[in-house]
């Protein structure tokens, strides 16, 4: 808890500690764009995080504990001064010349009130004229300003000349959205900032396109032409990042947390352009491989920039050429040169023209219970009906070398709708524990289907796995749904459930308790890393619900009381 405490008694001192890089802000700083921002909601937010973490964590009033050890830092004084809504922030400012140069602000009601609280803890300071007092001495020494209803900190007193109006407007809406965040404006650089990125590049690229000794032609010429898309990636983001944002927040009315990592692209450039098009208005065909029981489920798509696709599509084919021509200077036999060759051709053919296709869309769950265990997949590939040759191919060649394992792996092929379904069922011969698990997990036979179509591939591993393929296809032949570009989520209570009855011997208990305390929680235990297009850019986000939370802070509680 005193980690908490001293933060927000010691204030002035922690502010000027983390502006102890910069020099002073030069006369009419609010006129300057910043280079960074940095924004804490007010210490009401803030302390009924603190409130609904106690809450999910059976530690009620852990806020009222806080205010408690406050006032015990303070004589019974708590945070008399603070103004307990508005937020706290620092602003940085790029210089041409030496290392950035900032402030730091908190909100006060009552200056005389906070410095009556305070001056036990760290002292009167020293005036040193124009209302700014030091505290400290050295390198480490902090300045302090009253400015209207705030309280300025610097490590240099030039920091606070010419600072005029709210100065909490720097944050613009991070506080409104999150509880803690930081922006940094790239599009502020110095331009000779992004000269020397560039030219690390350059020298970079450079280096790794040097010839390597055991290189053929085409192997050089695959790792050039990555190395030059990779290259001009990075300097697209150099050139045109506008803005990188990350923030948290917690929210006790949702009963969820989630952690924010946005990237906005500048207005109008080359990256903008590429970044909407690829994300935006997105839908899916594959919704139905969304199972709701799933311990794990996901879907992606998109829209592969054209200038990428070029670049795929030229390596892929050198690569297929490099394949083929190591495969005819092999030790193999003609037949299967021939078999191996046909197949190769195939795979890449699909592959080169679903990349051509640019259009990206898969989805999958994992689903795992007691004999009903169960994956499946599903993925758009142009001209996927040439890969059912690809599956004829290959079990023409196993009956033909290995006579019998067809039937033994009860091999079937079925026509279904618009589709081919190849399947078998591996019985598991082995012995063991690990045996036992699986057959536990999948029945006595692992099933596997694979599926195809025009353009579509899906697969199917586990127990009942054609009957849930075919359903899984029912449904997303419904209708495309509008999806975002990613989103990959865990649940975690019967992960936990699963490993403290299948899992190694000494994870059971630690999985086992986990379980327990997510056992309440109905369906409260995911964590969801969700893709989503925003203006001229890019929002990732991980999301925690409140079973989670509950378990963090209960892990936390215990991890504690061990000390």
């Amino acid at each position: 808890m005193k980690r908490i405490v001293m933060p927000l008694v010691g204030a002035a001192l922690l502010a000027g500690a983390v502006l102890s890089c910069c020099w002073a802000v030069p006369a009419a700083a609010s006129e300057k764009k910043p280079l960074a921002v940095m924004g804490l909601a007010g210490y009401d937010r803030i302390r009924s995080d603190i409130a609904y973490v106690g809450q999910i964590s059976d530690n009620p009033g852990l806020d009222v504990n806080l205010e408690a050890i406050l006032k015990l830092f303070t004589r019974g004084q708590g945070l008399a001064g603070i103004d307990k809504f508005r937020p706290w922030g620092v602003v940085l400012f790029a210089e041409e010349a030496g290392r950035p140069s900032g402030f730091g602000f908190i909100p006060v009601s009552d200056a005389a009130k906070l410095a009556e609280v305070l001056s036990p803890l760290i002292g009167e300071g020293e005036d040193v004229g124009d209302g700014v007092k030091k505290f400290g001495r050295g390198p480490r020494a902090v300045f302090v300003k009253q400015h209207e209803q705030w309280l300025l900190l610097s490590d240099a007193p030039e920091s606070f000349k010419d600072v005029s109006g709210d100065p909490s407007r720097w944050l613009g809406d991070l506080t409104k959205e999150y509880d803690a965040a930081v922006r940094v404006f790239a599009a502020h650089m110095p331009p000779q900032w992004r000269q020397r990125a560039e030219e690390a590049i350059r020298r970079g690229v450079e280096r790794e396109l040097r010839r390597r000794g055991h290189e053929t032609d085409i192997e050089h010429q695959i790792r050039t032409e990555i190395f030059e898309s990779i290259a001009k990636v990075a300097r697209a983001v150099v050139n045109d990042v506008d803005a990188l944002t990350v923030g948290w927040t917690l929210d006790g009315t949702k009963e969820r947390a989630m952690l924010d990592v946005s990237l906005t692209a500048r207005p109008g450039s080359d990256l903008a352009r590429e970044t909407v098009a690829a994300l935006e208005n997105l839908k899916t065909g594959f919704a139905g491989f969304i199972l709701p029981e799933a311990v794990l489920s996901g879907h992606w798509g998109g829209r592969i920039p054209e200038f990428k696709a070029t670049v795929l599509d030229s390596v892929l084919t050198k690569a297929r050429t490099q394949v083929l021509e190591d495969l005819e200077k092999s030790n193999r036999g003609d037949e299967e040169k021939e078999v191996l060759k046909s197949l190769i051709e195939e795979i890449s053919s699909v592959v080169i023209e679903s990349v051509k296709s640019r259009q990206v869309d898969g989805a999958m769950s994992v689903s795992l219970k007691s004999d009903a265990s169960v994956m499946v997949v599903a993925g758009r590939l142009s001209e996927a009906g040439r890969l059912d040759k690809v599956l004829r191919t290959i079990s023409s060649a196993v009956d033909r070398l290995q006579p019998g394992a067809l039937e033994w792996a009860s091999y079937e092929k079925e026509a279904w709708r618009e589709m081919t379904l190849h399947s078998v069922a591996l019985p598991i011969e082995e012995t063991g524990r690990d045996a036992e698990n699986m057959i536990r997990l999948f029945g006595e036979k692992i099933n596997i289907v694979v599926g195809v179509g025009k353009e579509s591939l899906v697969l199917a591993v586990g127990a009942n796995a054609k009957q849930t393929l075919k359903q899984a296809i029912e449904k997303s032949g419904e209708a495309a749904q509008a999806v975002n570009p990613m989103q990959i989520t865990l649940s975690l209570k019967p992960l936990a459930e699963l490993i403290a009855e299948y899992g190694e011997q000494k994870d059971r208990p630690q999985a086992a308790a986990v379980a327990r305390v997510l056992a309440d929680q109905k369906d409260n235990d995911h964590i969801t890393l969700t893709a989503a297009a925003i203006a001229d850019g890019v929002r990732w986000r991980v999301e925690i619900e409140s079973g989670v939370l509950r378990l963090i802070g209960k892990m936390a509680q215990e991890a504690q009381s061990r000390r």
